[in-house]
C-alpha cells in the first residue's frame, strides 16, 4: 500500500543502513517468530530454559542473551554459540532416534533438557575449580569454543551408550 516514491526511499534507506542482526539476537528471537515445533526455537527454548531454571544447575545464569533475566559474572556462553553447537550435531535428532528405539516419548524436550542438564552438571562436578573461574581467559570449559568442544563430546557419549543399549536397561 506504498506509493513507489515511499517504497524507493524505503529500499534505499535499508540498504544504505543495514546492519545485520546478532545470531545470539537470532536465537533469543525464534521463539517469538518461528512455528513451535521449529528446531530453532525448541533449542533455544531449551537453552534459556537450562540458564534460568535450576539455580543448582551448572549452567544456571552462564549463558547470555538480550532477553537474560539475569545472568552470573564471570565467563559466559553466548545463546549463539549453544544453540549452534546443539543444532550443528543434531543433539535433539540424537536423543529421540535413542527414545524412539526405546518407545519412550518427550513430546516437551524435557528430556532433552535433563541430559544436557545433567551433562553439564557431571562436568562442572568433576572440576569445579576450573568451571567456577570467573576469567574469561581461564576458563576454556565455560567459554564458547569450550561448549562447542563439550556438546560434540556429548554426541559421541550418546552414541555410544546407545550402542552399548544403556539406555534400553533403564
Amino acid at each position: 500500500g506504498m506509493s513507489t516514491e515511499k517504497q524507493v526511499q524505503t529500499f534505499v534507506g535499508i540498504n544504505e543502513k543495514q546492519t545485520k542482526v546478532s545470531s545470539s539476537l537470532m536465537w533469543d528471537l525464534y521463539p517469538s517468530i518461528l512455528e513451535k515445533d521449529d528446531i530453532k526455537v525448541r533449542i533455544s527454548l531449551t537453552v534459556k530454559d537450562l540458564n534460568i531454571r535450576d539455580e543448582n544447575s551448572a549452567l544456571y545464569g552462564t549463558i547470555s542473551y538480550d532477553s537474560a533475566p539475569y545472568s552470573r559474572k564471570g565467563s559466559k556462553i553466548t545463546l549463539e554459540s549453544i544453540c549452534t553447537s546443539l543444532k550443528s550435531e543434531n543433539i535433539f535428532s540424537v536423543i529421540n532416534g535413542i527414545l524412539g528405539k526405546n518407545e519412550i516419548k518427550d513430546t516437551k524436550d524435557e528430556v532433552k533438557y535433563n541430559i544436557i542438564k545433567t551433562y553439564f552438571d557431571v562436568i562442572q562436578k568433576l572440576n569445579p575449580e576450573h568451571w567456577n573461574r570467573n576469567e574469561k581467559t581461564k576458563n576454556l570449559l565455560r567459554s564458547n569454543q569450550g561448549i562447542g568442544a563439550l556438546i560434540k563430546l556429548l554426541k559421541v557419549i550418546l552414541k555410544y551408550l546407545d550402542d552399548k543399549a544403556v539406555f534400553a536397561s533403564l
